[in-house]
C-alpha cells in the first residue's frame, strides 16, 4: 500500500468511527395527548366549578408556546401576567390552563408552576384545568383563528 492509499484508507476508518459515535437526535418531547402531562394538582378546582355563566382567563398552551385569552406570548409575559393576575384577577376570577393535545409537557409543567407560585392555586379556587374541548364547549375562543 503506497502512501496516498494509507491515507485514504486511514480517513476512511476515522470517518466511520465517527459516525458510529454521533450524537443521538433529541427524543421527541411528551406531548399532552399522551398522558395529560402528568395531570393538574388536585387542589385545583374541578371543570365542574365552571358554568356558562362564568367567564374565566383562558392561559393556554400550544405547539408554539403560551397564549393569554388567546394573545400569544413569551414565557416571561406569561410570568409577568401571572404576577399582576393574583392582584387583579385571581381574587375575582377564575384562570384555567388549558393545554392543547400538541402542547409539549415543559411547556405544561412550566404553566403549571408558574400558576401554583403566583395564584396560590393549593389554597383557593382560582386554578383549574380542562381539556380543549370541554372549554370550547362552554366558552368559545375569544379570538378567531
Amino acid at each position: 500500500m503506497n502512501g496516498q492509499s494509507y491515507g485514504v484508507f486511514l480517513g476512511a476508518l476515522l470517518l466511520g468511527a465517527c459516525a458510529s459515535h454521533a450524537p443521538a437526535k433529541p427524543a421527541k418531547p411528551v406531548t399532552y395527548a399522551e398522558n395529560q402531562c402528568g395531570g393538574a394538582s388536585p387542589a385545583w378546582s374541578r371543570q365542574q366549578v365552571l358554568g356558562p355563566e362564568s367567564s374565566p382567563n383562558r392561559l393556554s398552551v400550544t405547539r408554539t408556546g403560551f397564549k393569554w385569552n388567546g394573545f400569544p406570548m413569551s414565557r416571561k409575559e406569561l410570568l409577568d401576567m401571572l404576577r399582576l393576575a393574583r392582584r387583579e384577577i385571581a381574587p375575582y376570577q377564575m384562570i384555567v390552563l388549558v393545554a392543547e393535545n400538541d402542547a409539549d409537557c415543559r411547556d405544561v409543567r412550566i404553566a403549571r408552576d408558574a400558576m401554583n407560585e403566583s395564584l396560590d392555586c393549593k389554597n383557593g379556587p382560582n386554578c383549574a384545568e380542562m381539556p380543549p374541548e370541554q372549554l370550547r364547549k362552554f366558552f368559545p375562543d375569544p379570538r378567531p383563528k
